[in-house]
């Protein structure tokens, strides 16, 4: 059972990455898809 920790640990820390990973792609896509409009001077 000493083995469950560090599995745990890694597949969190997996998940972790996931999470970020998708949040970062999430904010590149909607950064480019509300670009600013050039405004009539």
């Amino acid at each position: 059972m000493g083995w469950l920790v560090p599995v745990i640990w890694v597949l969190w820390a997996l998940g972790l990455t996931l999470l970020l990973l998708l949040a970062g792609v999430g904010h590149w896509l909607a950064g480019r898809m509300s670009s600013p409009q050039p405004q009539a001077a």
